[in-house]
């Protein structure tokens, strides 16, 4: 079985440009003007919980956070619903969709934000088909590595495991130090776009 509950995360450039409550607004535009090819749902505001995920978008196949995780803000994309194809074709979609997301609140002048191309975070929720073991990193890193290199090409990806902890899901850091930026990555796949 392939894992279909994946969450990507990319760090913003400027942690002290973000602005909660300016989120808010711009998300429900999401909605209400069908920025992206899902089902989009309502706005959460959890700003209030010290680490947590910020403010939400909630989808039908996917979310969308600012997220304050480890204390580093970030785009938060969880894919909920599956997807076609393999590990490595979920990752790339995962992937697109989380690169998509930033470009449109990089676009968004509202905001003034601008995220990290060279890092990112990748973590399998599927417990029992990726489990939060040393193992599960030798388990995924090629399709990983695969779909990492649809955006980044031959730069070189450096992968590590990032909690032991049992109780969290197995999430793997990627620093990508040679990386291109947002916009260069995201027109590999999108032209249109940028």
């Amino acid at each position: 079985m392939t894992p279909h509950r994946i969450h990507v995360k990319y760090f913003v450039t400027d942690p002290e440009a973000v602005d909660l409550p300016a989120l808010i607004p711009v998300f429900h535009r999401w909605i209400q003007q069908r920025r992206v090819d899902e089902l989009l749902i309502d706005v959460a505001d959890y700003k209030h919980v010290h680490e947590g995920p910020g403010i939400m978008l909630i989808g039908h196949e996917a979310d969308y956070a600012l997220d304050l995780g480890r204390g580093r803000p970030g785009l938060l994309y969880s894919r909920k619903r599956a997807l076609d194809g393999d590990l490595r074709d979920v990752l790339r979609a995962v992937l697109r969709q989380a690169l998509y997301g930033c470009h449109l609140l990089e676009t968004d002048p509202a905001l003034g934000l601008t995220f990290r191309a060279d890092e990112v975070e990748v973590a399998f929720l599927d417990r029992l088909l990726v489990p939060n073991e040393p193992a599960s990193l030798a388990q995924v890193r090629d399709d990983l590595e695969a779909a990492l290199a649809s955006f980044y090409g031959e730069a070189p990806v450096h992968l590590d495991w990032l909690d032991e902890d049992p109780r969290q899901p197995f999430s793997v850091h990627v620093r990508i130090p040679e990386a291109a930026d947002l916009a260069t990555l995201l027109a590999q796949l999108h032209p249109e776009t940028v």
